[in-house]
């Protein structure tokens, strides 16, 4: 089989991808509109399509993707503890980050232990919107736990990421490396205590923060950090729109375990208030 894929010149939202498939007997055409439709993420769709050709590639089957959000948007979390699709602030914003469309120039959040030989399992908490990926190996269990606060609540559109070492002693290597307007936007990042800023130089404008409980490095316009948890211990990481106005109430100090109770008990809130509409009770 031969893929192609051709690029129409119509603006973002009508871009249409025609794959055609050339089979020994016919040639199908399907056209699709995809909800990115942007052309500077399209040339590596074809590496995602290409099946057969004895090699590896680095994009994830679409089923080992977890998904968390905050009613505005929401972020696609890998298996391996990597975020590679989202958009932000709202669903129709342009993305932040997209490596499940590009690899190279998509940009992503990853979070991991660095263990050979290690087994992974997605989950969410009971009742609630908090992904859970565990990383288990002869070595030791890594918990890498994500969640976006409801912005409704007071929050600045928050995705908060957790790493915890669960059993043995772990090293933990996070790269955050926003990619703004569909990999298309150049950045510029300024660091301060505890914290970088990406800001972006095209026409979004989108600026985020980034907090950290452990020390930041800047490499090649990603903030990365290697550190090394024990049994027990845990490490937060919050990004957050940093545009808002006034103070955000990430800078508090357990700001990362009063946002995953305060989530917590929003979702089994909800699920209490679908029970009651489905029983023709009312609140």
């Amino acid at each position: 089989m031969e893929i192609q894929v051709e690029s129409s010149e119509k603006p973002v939202l009508a871009h249409v991808l025609r794959f055609r498939c050339y089979c020994s007997r016919s040639t199908h055409h399907m056209d699709i509109t995809p909800p990115f439709g942007v052309p500077a993420l399209l040339p590596d769709l074809t590496l995602m399509l290409r099946k057969g050709q004895g090699r590896a590639h680095p994009y994830q089957p679409i089923e080992n993707y977890g998904v968390i959000g905050d009613l505005n948007t929401v972020a696609l979390v890998g298996l391996d503890g990597s975020i590679d699709f989202m958009c932000f602030p709202r669903f129709d914003s342009p993305s932040i980050f997209a490596a499940l469309l590009d690899y190279r120039k998509g940009g992503s959040f990853k979070l991991a232990p660095v263990l050979d030989g290690v087994r992974r399992k997605q989950l969410y908490f009971p009742d609630s919107n908090i992904l859970l990926t565990r990383f288990l190996s002869a070595d030791g269990v890594g918990e890498v736990s994500d969640f976006m606060p409801i912005t409704e609540m007071g929050h600045a559109h928050d995705l908060v990421r957790r790493a915890k070492t669960a059993r043995g002693e772990l090293r933990f290597r996070m790269v955050c490396e926003p990619r703004f307007d569909y990999g298309r936007a150049e950045h510029r990042i300024e660091r301060g205590k505890q914290e970088v800023l990406f800001i972006s130089q095209g026409p979004d404008r989108t600026a985020l923060r980034l907090r950290s409980e452990v020390p930041l490095k800047i490499e090649n316009g990603a903030a990365t950090a290697d550190f090394t948890l024990r049994s027990g211990e845990c490490a937060a990481f919050v990004l957050e729109d940093a545009t808002r106005r006034g103070g955000s109430p990430s800078a508090r100090p357990q700001y990362a375990s009063e946002a995953f109770k305060e989530t917590m008990n929003f979702g089994r809130v909800g699920l209490v208030v679908a029970n009651i509409t489905g029983a023709g009770g009312k609140w």
